[in-house]
Parts: C-alpha cells; structure tokens; sequence
C-alpha cells in the first residue's frame, strides 16, 4: 500500500508539475516553493517538486519517519533535492522525474550532503581514508545534527 502511493505520488507530480528553473519562475539563483505555490503555478524545479512530495506525504499520513528531504551534488545535474521515502523495507528516491521510484542503492552519480525531516537534521560526509587502495569504494559518514522534540 505505502510503496503504491509513493509510485502514484512520483507519476502524478511528474506528469502535472511542469519544470521550470526559479531564476525564470523567481527571478533567483534558488526558491523553495511550498506545495500550494506549485500547485498553483503548475511548475517548479528539483527542490520544489521534493517538497511538493514531502508535503503530500505528510498530508496522507506517511509515517513521518520514513521520508525525508535530501539535498546533494549530482554529477550532471549539479545541485541537487530528492524526497527520500522508506516503503517494503527498503529506501526509495522520489526524484524529479520518472514515473517510479527508485531504490536508493540503485542510484548513482550523487553525492548527499543533507537530510532532514521530521524534526531531525543529518550532514552526510567522506570518511578519510589513508592508505586505501584507489579503486576501493569510499565509505559514506552520517550524522545526525540536530532533533528537535514534536
């Protein structure tokens, strides 16, 4: 049931949210729209269609502790915000678009950097590594930064 919502909610956005960059809907560098904004004007970039999802989810009554925003560097893309979204045991990627999710350890070629949601705030990092050969897999750090109480 959740993993099908999540696949209606990524074809839906995908299919009604035009893409549009904020410097040509904003006339800045980066907004981030709420929901209703881009609801109303019927487009929004990366960032403003995670939130979109992020805030659909909520308003269904997703666990709140399974989803979450994730901002990062793609390496074609550039800057980059996904919604994150835990259904059937595994973490799924709502990006921008396609009409499905997709597992997150299928997703290369981007680099997380933050995560937050549900009151909670994580910095993603590098571990450094002396001495490791150079095609061996680097290791991911989390940490979580911040909680905040409901």
């Amino acid at each position: 049931m959740l993993f099908r919502s999540l696949r209606y909610l990524q074809s839906t956005v995908d299919h009604r949210v035009g893409w549009r960059s904020d410097a040509t809907q904003y006339g800045a560098r980066t907004y981030w729209a709420s929901a209703a904004e881009t609801l109303s004007s019927g487009v929004g970039d990366d960032d403003d269609r995670a939130i979109l999802k992020f805030q659909a989810l909520r308003e269904l009554g997703f666990p709140r502790n399974d989803f979450y925003l994730m901002m990062g560097r793609d390496k074609v893309r550039g800057d980059y915000v996904m919604l994150v979204a835990k259904a059937r045991g595994r973490w799924w990627l709502l990006e921008e678009q396609g009409d499905t999710p997709v597992p997150a350890e299928q997703r290369t070629g981007f680099e997380p950097a933050a995560s937050f949601g549900a009151g909670r705030a994580w910095v993603h990092g590098r571990l450094r590594s002396y001495g490791v050969a150079a095609n061996s897999a680097p290791r991911v750090r989390t940490a979580a930064v911040a909680t905040a109480t409901p």
